[in-house]
């Protein structure tokens, strides 16, 4: 008798940004998750240019690199969009509306909702606590994103065998990661989570679990190196990276004012958020991504907004079974939620 084992359940995240390109490959085990594989490919500065690919070619020899260090058949593969081409928000339907329905009301409300064509963009949406619904109203996440921000993604992954069939918006994939770590206890929190990325800032409010509000802004590690590097002594030795730069007397106050500049735009988007919220609190904030590297930012944000503040290491929950990051610090880890929930978006769509 030859006995057979079921496929094993697969989900592959691929976190496209700026500097780098992230990867998360899990497995769906009786114990948990199971880190695969975990790793980063550098891609070269001006590739990718305000989330949009610039040069095809250097994309196509990351993406070749990336390709490599992967197994030959790939499963379920997801990735994300940010940036201004790419929009979400919550709108009110009435309850009684089926999913058909909220989609034609979507369309036929298209010039009001969306600020683009309707031609130009996919859209999704998804109803927030729908069986929680009060009054005359239901809440609904409205996700839109141009066309060809997600159609050139996939063309050129598709030249590499890698074939896209989830595609998130950013923003949502680092609220997956988030409540990996504890889904129960966010239930009951608002929270926010901030993604400093090398050319963005991206921000989620949570609240009940759910995502309702988000927020992109054109500030990232990028700019601090720039001021770093316009005091450098000697041009021809530049920084590239956060890792490359010493804390010490000379640099920490320039880190700083970045920081602090930081910050008055999160209390911008944050005050942005209440004038539309019913609940004006903040319990907690978890900040990802290449900026959580720098040196003080944890303890500058919670003594500006009063709230602890961490990195959101989602790698570290006791669901993710790993030996793949013995040699990783707490800031490494913290680059890779948006991947992470791209890849747990992968599990837990339909079939492998």
């Amino acid at each position: 008798m030859k006995w057979l084992k079921a496929p094993a359940k697969l989900g592959l995240g691929l976190d496209i940004g700026s500097h780098q390109i992230k990867v998360v490959l899990l497995e769906k085990t009786a114990k948990g998750h199971s880190l695969l594989h975990c790793f980063m490919v550098p891609l070269p500065e001006n590739t990718i240019i305000n989330n949009e690919i610039r040069d095809i070619e250097l994309f196509r020899s990351g993406l070749l690199v990336l390709r490599r260090r992967l197994p030959q058949r790939l499963p379920i593969t997801a990735i994300a969009v940010s940036g201004s081409g790419v929009m979400s928000k919550v709108i009110t339907m009435d309850p009684s509306l089926s999913d058909q329905d909220i989609q034609w009301q979507i369309q036929a409300q298209a010039d009001t909702l969306i600020p683009f064509p309707l031609s130009d963009v996919y859209f999704d949406y998804e109803r927030l606590n729908p069986a929680e619904a009060q009054g005359k109203s239901d809440r609904v996440l409205l996700s839109v994103s141009r066309v060809e921000l997600i159609d050139t993604r996939i063309e050129v992954l598709k030249e590499f065998a890698v074939d896209v069939e989830i595609v998130d918006i950013e923003s949502h994939s680092m609220v997956q990661a988030l409540l990996l770590l504890d889904p129960k206890h966010w239930q009951a929190k608002v929270t926010m989570i901030l993604c400093l990325g090398h050319q963005s800032l991206q921000l989620a409010m949570v609240n009940n679990g759910a995502t309702v509000f988000t927020a992109y802004d054109a500030i990232g590690c990028k700019q601090c190196l720039e001021q770093l590097n316009a005091f450098l002594p000697d041009p021809e030795h530049s920084l590239t990276s956060l890792a490359d730069v010493a804390v010490d007397e000379h640099n920490q106050p320039i880190i700083q004012s970045f920081i602090n500049e930081l910050i008055m735009q999160v209390h911008r988007e944050l005050q942005m958020y209440f004038s539309s919220a019913v609940n004006h609190t903040l319990d907690k904030i978890f900040i990802c991504g290449g900026g959580a590297k720098l040196n003080g930012i944890v303890e500058s944000l919670s003594e500006s907004f009063a709230v602890p503040v961490e990195r959101l290491n989602p790698l570290n929950s006791e669901h993710i079974i790993t030996s793949k990051m013995e040699e990783m610090t707490e800031s490494d880890l913290s680059q890779y939620a948006i991947a992470l929930g791209l890849a747990l978006r992968g599990l837990n769509h339909g079939k492998n």
